[in-house]
């Protein structure tokens, strides 16, 4: 795959947030793609229309009024793996969703951490 390069899509309601995030994935060596979706159905299409994607980054709250369970559920049977975040610190919510990785707010900033020492 390093030849061709990796390929993202990036499905979260926030433009702000999604050029953030695509910001710091160009940055990165190999990246060959990257796609953005602001809810649950584009980022589905993206998937089906962009062969081989590597990885597709998931907001979980979506303010489309999806359920986070049911838009890991729709992405994983897409076949793509799904990194999946959210700002919120329900873990309840988090685990659910069991067919991603799935990176809260706190996790995010214990990373941070760890990366400053």
């Amino acid at each position: 795959r390093l030849a061709d390069g990796f390929t993202f899509v990036i499905a979260d309601d926030h433009p702000l947030f999604r050029g953030a995030l695509r910001q710091a994935l160009a940055g990165l060596d190999g990246v060959n793609q990257i796609r953005e979706a602001g809810d649950l159905e584009s980022a589905k299409r993206l998937v089906a229309e962009t062969p081989e994607v590597d990885l597709v980054l998931l907001d979980l709250r979506l303010s489309d009024g999806s359920s986070p369970e049911l838009n890991v559920r729709a992405l994983h049977e897409t076949g793509a793996p799904i990194l999946a975040f959210t700002s919120a610190e329900n873990k309840f919510e988090a685990l659910a969703t069991h067919d991603a990785l799935v990176f809260t707010q706190g996790a995010l900033q214990a990373l941070n951490a760890l990366r400053r020492t």
